[in-house]
């Protein structure tokens, strides 16, 4: 099971015809994008997945699809499913890392002059700690935070 999506966003009330999402979809067409695009991946490589858009401190939409019980036939309900958490909140951090230093609310800088000389830099770990499970990309699908770790 999977944790999809959950978007925020500020601007006018949803009541205003033409709105748009950041990404240019009308609201009027959100649900029938969100369904055509969820209808690709739930059932096919998630059983079931959960969809919240949230604007302006108000939920616009929360869908569930697919199961999150198969065997017992539990559909996904947003507002019942618990979904535990995983990779999935990385993303959440560095996007929110990201908006933080856009919006000048935090200096990566910092971290930079203030290292510790008697830790090892990002390099040497990242060479001490390369797991043995590397592969040639598109070998074999093998979970693994070192890319994180290159990433940074």
């Amino acid at each position: 099971m999977s944790l999809l999506l959950l978007f925020s966003w500020s601007g006018n009330a949803l009541a205003y015809t033409g709105e748009k999402t950041p990404s240019g979809i009308p609201l009027t067409e959100l649900e029938k994008r969100i369904d055509d695009f969820m209808s690709k991946y739930v059932g096919e490589t998630s059983p079931g997945a959960a969809v919240v858009l949230i604007k302006d401190g108000e939920i616009i939409f929360s869908k569930g699809y697919g199961y999150a019980d198969i065997e017992n036939e539990i559909r996904v309900d947003p507002s019942e499913t618990i979904f535990e958490y995983g990779s999935i909140s990385k993303l959440f951090v560095y996007t929110t890392i990201m908006r933080l230093w856009e919006e000048g609310r935090i200096d990566l800088r910092v971290a930079l002059l203030t290292t510790n000389k008697n830790r090892p830099t990002m390099e040497q770990t990242l060479r001490e700690f390369q797991p043995m499970q590397v592969y040639k990309p598109g070998e074999v699908s093998a979970y693994s935070n070192y890319a994180v770790g290159l990433a940074s």
